[in-house]
């Protein structure tokens, strides 16, 4: 049985060795956006940004609701923040966490806020690959 699936857009990926890396934008408004690359990861439950992509947004990160996070590595605190996120060329209000430890130097693309609210594809057999992505209601 053949399935067909339809996306708005197409991206070569980066490779870094740790996962698929992808371009992201935060924004609070036209004036005061951030730039930054993170990581698509389906592991993961929530988008977690650091800490300094919520400063230079100027946001006071520990006026965000506090979500306490296990991973197998270990626990961290996170705050999160309604911002708009725009990856891959689609653009969504997502609740965004950032992790409280300014040392935590990663930034991930999770489930809730990202992942479940659009569609994905990867292809994988080609270097670059590529990733395909769409609004679930799109055709």
């Amino acid at each position: 049985m053949d399935y067909t699936v339809h996306y708005d857009t197409v991206e070569r990926y980066r490779d870094t060795g740790q996962g698929i890396v992808v371009p992201v934008t935060l924004r609070l408004s036209p004036q005061n956006e951030v730039r930054l690359e993170a990581k698509i990861d389906t592991g993961a439950d929530y988008c977690i940004f650091q800490r300094v992509y919520a400063e230079t947004l100027e946001l006071d990160v520990r006026a965000g609701h506090r979500q306490r996070f296990s991973t197998t590595t270990g626990d961290f605190t996170a705050f999160g923040h309604e911002v708009t996120l725009i990856a891959m060329g689609i653009e969504l209000a997502s609740v965004c966490y950032f992790f409280e430890n300014e040392a935590i130097r990663k930034n991930v693309l999770g489930r809730i806020g990202w992942l479940n609210k659009i569609r994905l594809g990867v292809d994988d057999t080609q270097s670059p690959g590529h990733v395909y992505g769409g609004r679930p209601e799109s055709r």
